[in-house]
């Protein structure tokens, strides 16, 4: 608690510091990289257009990204809730979980292949695959997926730590991968991925706003919150009402 209050303490030293050169405040927000893609570039443009400070974008795993936010490095965070991503700490109960839409997700394939057709799991246990790491909740749902049909997911032939890296793999090649829904329409577009045509039966990611309970009265804060909430709200259905606890 003492961490988190003094690294507050810095936090605000360096804002009176900018408000002394006549420069904005600074908004430390923690991304995950599925919601890079999504609504994260238009609520900064449309914060910085209602009057908002500069903002700083760290990106991280949602357990990297909760530890610097309670510990006062972050200000807020976009982040999925899982019991996976949640660290062990004393005091989490003062975070606020504020669910705002569930992320799809999709298996996808390259494009060296010109043609477009539907694939069975069977087929699909016999390519070559592109997945996250071991310990990450996608890979497993993906693995879980393919156990219920009795068969197992192939061992990646590439492993790695983000779908920035996955999808420039992936393009033009004849690998498949699994990424956020959002993330393939914008490559698809591209030419770079093709969508798999086949029914899945993955969870989507809920992504929610997090901040800390200190961190209510920030006007940044809040501003950035709303301009996110309503953005996200008019193309996706909401999860649940706001809480402390989070999955």
């Amino acid at each position: 608690r003492a961490k988190t209050i003094l690294n507050e303490f810095d936090a605000l030293v360096d804002e009176i510091k900018q408000l002394n050169k006549n420069l904005s405040p600074l908004l430390r927000v923690g991304v995950v990289p599925q919601a890079l893609f999504a609504y994260l570039p238009r609520a900064i443009e449309l914060f910085r257009e209602s009057g908002g400070s500069a903002v700083s974008i760290q990106e991280g795993t949602a357990k990297h990204l909760l530890l610097q936010l309670f510990e006062g490095k972050l200000d807020c965070v976009i982040g999925r809730l899982s019991g996976a991503s949640m660290p062990i700490m004393h005091g989490a109960e003062e975070l606020i979980f504020i669910p705002l839409y569930s992320e799809r997700i999709c298996i996808v394939e390259g494009t060296k292949e010109n043609k477009k057709r539907k694939i069975s799991y069977e087929e699909l246990a016999k390519r070559d695959w592109v997945l996250p790491r071991p310990d990450s909740s996608l890979r497993q749902q993906l693995t879980d997926s393919f156990l219920r049909r009795g068969l197992m997911l192939p061992n990646p032939v590439i492993e790695t730590t983000n779908y920035f890296q996955s999808l420039t793999v992936l393009s033009h090649s004849n690998l498949c991968s699994v990424i956020p829904h959002s993330a393939a329409e914008m490559h698809v577009k591209l030419g770079n991925i093709r969508i798999v045509d086949m029914p899945i039966d993955l969870t989507p990611m809920p992504v929610s706003f997090i901040l800390r309970a200190s961190a209510k009265e920030n006007i940044n804060v809040t501003r950035f919150r709303k301009i996110f909430t309503e953005i996200s709200s008019t193309t996706r259905t909401p999860a649940a009402k706001s809480n402390k606890k989070g999955d």
